[in-house]
């Protein structure tokens, strides 16, 4: 909390439910990733997340990907740091948190990149 330097009551609270929002998705797909590997992920990340995730984590092999639960979580941790070498086990929440923080910046980037482009195609 120090870090963030929130002085007021309101910013604290901000934070804190920005914070719950994003821990709650990342325990979420953790234990989907688990429990449920072959689940669609495109209902609990969205089309738009999945597309930037898979294209921000290609692979070169060109084999195509389904868009599991189980596939997400290791592309985000992936992003967020985890080798997911043959003993390294399965991503854990703290890597899946981290690749999920990056995921939205590179999706936000993303975004704006198709805005701007719309903008010059209007100009």
């Amino acid at each position: 909390m120090e870090a963030v330097q929130l002085k007021h009551a309101e910013r604290l609270q901000r934070y804190l439910a920005i914070q719950v929002v994003i821990a709650w998705q990342t325990m979420a797909l953790t234990h989907l990733g688990r429990v449920q590997p072959t689940a669609r992920v495109r209902e609990i990340l969205g089309t738009e997340a999945w597309r930037v995730l898979s294209a921000a984590t290609r692979t070169t092999d060109g084999v195509p990907v389904r868009a599991t639960v189980q596939e997400a979580v290791r592309r985000l941790a992936r992003l967020g740091g985890h080798l997911g070498r043959r003993g390294d086990g399965a991503p854990g929440p703290l890597s899946v948190a981290r690749g999920l923080r990056r995921l939205h910046d590179i999706t936000l980037g993303w975004q704006l990149a198709q805005k701007k482009s719309k903008a010059k195609k209007c100009a």
